[in-house]
């Protein structure tokens, strides 16, 4: 009995607040279908341009990781031979 009332509640609360929503609505159909795309082409518009900057930015930082590897491989291969030589030096004592 109780899930037949809650079903009840539920399709009369639907219809009255479709009701009061069409009474006291500030503007058209039409009109709001028409803000509502003109929102939405804004939002895609601004979701694109951060897209395309974001993607930017990445590709900044991929090209400066790029960089920051390629100095640190030339630094470590210094440091490599570096200490080679050191190692194959006679010992001065």
């Amino acid at each position: 009995m109780s899930l037949i009332n809650l079903v009840k509640g539920l399709v009369i609360g639907g219809v009255v607040g479709m009701a009061v929503g069409v009474l006291y609505a500030p503007k058209s159909g039409c009109e709001t279908r028409d803000g509502l795309k003109k929102s939405t082409k804004k939002l895609y518009g601004e979701a694109k341009e951060r897209y395309e900057r974001a993607l930017l930015d990445a590709e900044g930082l991929v090209e400066r990781g790029k960089a920051e590897y390629a100095g640190s491989k030339e630094r470590l291969n210094k440091a490599i031979h570096a200490g080679v030589e050191a190692y194959n030096e006679p010992a001065k004592t």
